[in-house]
Order: C-alpha cells, then structure tokens, then sequence
C-alpha cells in the first residue's frame, strides 16, 4: 500500500460514516512504513465530524503540527464543524484563529461553522461579530450563516437585532427563508412582542416566503405570552392559506387550550 491508496480508504470509510475505521486505517500507516499526508488526515478529520467526535477531530488536527503536514482550508473546516455539532464554540473559534497562522484564508463554509457553533453555545454577540468579520474578510455570507446568527439572537432573545439582521440580508444579497423568517419571530415570542412577530409573520408572502407550522406555532406562542391569545387564534384563523398547512388544526386547539387554562 501507499499513501494514495491509505487515503482512498479512510475517505471511503469517512464517506461510509465509519470514523472507527478510519481512524484505525490511519493509525496502522506507520506500521505498513507509509506517511500520512493532509488528505489523510482531513478524511480522518471528518470520518470523526461525522461521528460527533469533535475531540478526536481537534486532537488529529493538532497533531499534524508534529507529523510535519500542512492543513488545507478543507482540513480546518471539518475540523470546525465538528465542534460545532458539538456545539463546542470556544474550539471553534480558536480553529478558525489558526487558520491565519496556517497562511490559510477563511471561506463561508469556515464562518457559517463557527457562527453556528456560536449559535449553538449561546453566544450571539460573537455570532454576530463573526458575521461582521466576515465582511472584512471579503467572505460573502450566505442563508446559512444568516439564520445562524438570527436564530442565536433568538436564543439570546435579542428580538431587534433578529429583526435588523432580517432587513438587512437583502442588502448582503441574500434571500430570507422560512427558517429566517422563524428564527426572528421566535426572537419576538420570546420577549412577548406579539405585534411584531405578526407584522413579520405577515410579510412573508411578500418575501415569497411560505409559513409552515413552525411560523403559526411562533406567532401563537408571540400572542400567547403577551396574553392575547385570542389575538394569535383570529389572526392565524383569517388567513386561508393557512388552512394547507399540515397540523394546524391541532395547533389551534392547543392555543385555545391554554389560553382557556389562564383565563381560569
């Protein structure tokens, strides 16, 4: 065997989500005399995103230092998005420090990783900061890390800033989708601002944006916690469209349900 065909395997066991595999296929190249090279390592890398593993990946990552080999961009990337399914954002963000260090340029994928691992951690002041580095970088954002950071305002229950980074992804030349649309009325749920989620709630067709059951259930929950309930039933009832959505009979009983229960 030698270096091509070692990596041609681990990049098949990576593909077959097998990280056990493959990091056993690597860990066997020094006894069979071969080198391991950056497509190795960055196909083991990711075998042990694939696997949650975001340890392992950082662990590989660091160890190429010793074994002489130079990272790709791509290598830094699996690396990152293992820590962010893991939602692991101090790691993240240390990996996407290093990139610089490497000589290696950051891209959208790099970003959107971070942002969500961001995201996921709760921390959406650095969510958003990353966006804004991004512009420095020359990186064009995309939807994903878009929503990334909207949906961490929403954790972070940041209803402005969800709703001004909502406006303003038209002028980053991206296109709001259902999940942003979700994310920010989320963000306005959380902090009872009933007349906003439906304003937004409300210009999504004008978005070209069709709500699912996720949006009613937001703007129902928006009305619900500013006590109109009864507002968020009329105002999800009037609409026709509405009645295509799977589930949404349901979903008006259970706000009937509980707002029945409060009144009591």
């Amino acid at each position: 065997p030698n270096v091509v065909s070692c990596s041609a395997a681990i990049s098949a066991c990576e593909k077959g989500a097998q990280w056990q595999a493959a990091l056993a296929l690597l860990g066997s190249m020094d006894g069979m005399r071969v080198a391991p090279n950056v497509v190795s390592c960055s196909a083991a890398i990711s075998a042990c995103e694939k696997g949650g593993l975001w340890q392992f990946a950082v662990a590989l990552f660091s160890s190429m230092a010793g074994l002489r080999i130079l990272p790709h961009t791509v290598t830094c990337n699996a690396a990152i998005s293992a820590c962010e399914k893991a939602g692991q954002w101090q790691p993240a963000l240390a990996l996407l420090g290093l990139m610089r260090s490497h000589r290696l340029l950051p891209n959208v994928v790099s970003c959107s990783a971070a942002i969500s691992a961001c995201e996921k951690g709760a921390q959406w002041q650095r969510a958003l900061a990353l966006l804004h580095c991004m512009a420095d970088l020359r990186i064009a954002p995309d939807v994903i890390s878009c929503n990334a950071v909207v949906s961490a305002c929403e954790k972070g229950a940041q209803w402005r800033c969800a709703l001004q980074l909502l406006g303003s992804m038209s002028a980053l030349q991206v296109l709001p989708d259902v999940i942003s649309c979700n994310a920010a009325m989320g963000a306005c749920g959380k902090c009872a601002r009933w007349r906003s989620a439906s304003a937004l709630f409300h210009s999504m067709p004008g978005r070209q944006v069709d709500p699912n059951v996720v949006s009613c259930s937001s703007l129902a929950a928006a009305c619900e916690r500013a006590g109109q309930w009864q507002q968020g039933l009329s105002l999800l009832s009037a609409d026709a469209s509405l009645s295509l959505i799977p589930d949404l009979a349901g979903l008006h009983s259970n706000v009937v349900m509980r707002g029945t229960a409060k009144k009591k």
